[in-house]
């Protein structure tokens, strides 16, 4: 999971040790997640507000008792580190009657301006005659930005897909 820190929180328990509650916040909603013991220790520094974090954890049982789950976060990364790891391409889709010069040239700029290690496809459709041709680069490699993504969805004709 990961997100932006909207609130982070850290306090003394009963027994003299730190723990800390942290609320996560991403583009689908926003959570809170109660970190414990050596956890909180290790990856407190990662929590500040503001700061946008990767959280590898896992599910398991609960150690004390019946009752939910517990969350054991695994390592605590920077999104932005994550990105450039994970994000192997991007396929954007578009429809064949929307294609014009003018978005052409503007996706070659923001593409041209933005080497990297992601592999860029695009995929476009005839919605007609659902005929439809993937294309795609294999010597030049882009960054996916955020200025590219805003503009792929301030634009009704594309879509796009992070694999």
């Amino acid at each position: 999971m990961g997100g932006m820190v909207t609130q982070s929180n850290e306090y003394i328990s009963k027994r003299g040790s730190a723990y800390g509650k942290v609320r996560i916040e991403d583009f689908s909603g926003s959570g809170e997640i109660a970190i414990f013991g050596d956890t909180w220790a290790q990856f407190k520094g990662y929590f500040s507000v503001g700061n946008s974090v990767f959280i590898s954890a896992r599910v398991a049982p609960r150690r004390w008792g019946d009752g939910e789950p517990d969350l054991q976060i695994l390592k605590v990364d920077w999104l932005a580190d994550v990105k450039d790891r994970k994000v192997q391409s991007i396929t954007i889709n578009a429809n064949l009657h929307a294609i014009d010069m003018t978005l052409v040239a503007e996706l070659s700029n923001l593409v041209l301006n933005s080497q990297g290690d992601s592999q860029l496809n695009f995929h476009v459709t005839d919605p007609e005659t659902g005929q439809y041709v993937t294309l795609s680069r294999q010597d030049s490699r882009i960054n996916v930005t955020a200025e590219l993504i805003n503009y792929i969805e301030a634009h009704p004709a594309l879509t796009y897909k992070i694999n």
